[in-house]
């Protein structure tokens, strides 16, 4: 199962930590958790929270404890038919094991990929249009479809950033990653002249 995940932290300084945690599978499913920051959690950035709209006392009062959202993330994310991506792992991946170590799970107990990872299986459709592997064209036709399938994503990554939606919500924003896989099988199995 493929889950797309995104997380708004206090800043984006050395010592940040998440705030908002949120996911959507491939069907637009999705949950999101604000985080209540243990009084450890001294980090903030006024421009980080002009950018995500969150404020402190917002995550005091609607927050949910830390334990909570790390029980509830690992239960979810970190099942092992599940595959978990995100727009920017290195950031996600540190604000996540933040979480998790700090509920007593070890580092990196979820695994984030890059999104364009996702992006490419949801191209496999193209690979229908491959002549045999001793085909004489097979390499021509190997890179013709890398090329479409690069395309393809580049026009889906487009259309979503046009979309009008609620931007640097954690939910929102794997809520638009999950979109744009859709769109992309869409255009893929178009392409393949099947139907979506």
């Amino acid at each position: 199962m493929i889950l797309f995940i995104d997380i708004e932290a206090s800043s984006l300084n050395a010592d940040s930590h998440p705030i908002e945690l949120g996911w959507c599978g491939v069907d637009g499913r999705g949950e999101s958790h604000l985080i209540k920051p243990p009084r450890a959690w001294k980090d903030w950035s006024v421009a980080s929270e002009y950018v995500h709209g969150l404020s402190r006392r917002q995550l005091r009062t609607e927050g949910r404890p830390p334990q909570d959202v790390a029980r509830r993330a690992v239960e979810v994310l970190g099942q092992p038919e599940v595959t978990v991506y995100s727009d920017a792992p290195p950031f996600d991946g540190r604000w996540l094991d933040v979480l998790l170590v700090r509920c007593g799970y070890p580092p990196g107990c979820v695994a984030i990929r890059d999104v364009h990872h996702a992006y490419v299986i949801a191209c496999l459709p193209l690979l229908a249009a491959l002549p045999p592997d001793d085909a004489a064209d097979r390499a021509a036709a190997e890179a013709e479809i890398r090329a479409v399938a690069a395309r393809l994503i580049a026009e889906a990554e487009e259309a979503e950033s046009r979309r009008p939606r609620i931007r640097h919500r954690a939910l929102a924003d794997a809520e638009g990653l999950a979109w744009t896989w859709r769109e992309i099988r869409r255009l893929a199995l178009a392409h393949a002249g099947r139907d979506a």
